[in-house]
């Protein structure tokens, strides 16, 4: 019989192997060229709740700067 404190060790393990995905940003532009940026949100890769609240989070910033005018635009070149 496995100890649960051995099986959670072994969960915990498993999850950082798994490692974080970075949700890529979002650029915003107002009419007077003023830009934003939502994001990046870090995503765990094994955690559907977590990800989900990360798209929660860009998909609520995004809705502010939108009704503030800003219109989504393509990611500035580095």
């Amino acid at each position: 019989m496995v100890k649960p404190i051995w099986l959670g060790l072994l969960f915990c393990a498993a999850g950082m192997l798994t490692g974080c995905i970075n949700a890529d940003a979002v650029y915003l532009q107002d009419a007077s060229g003023r830009t934003a940026q939502c994001g990046p949100y870090t995503k765990l890769g094994h955690l559907p709740m977590e990800n989900e609240a990360t798209e929660m989070k860009m998909r609520s910033c995004v809705s502010k700067l939108e009704l503030q005018g800003y219109e989504r635009v393509a990611a500035p070149k580095a």
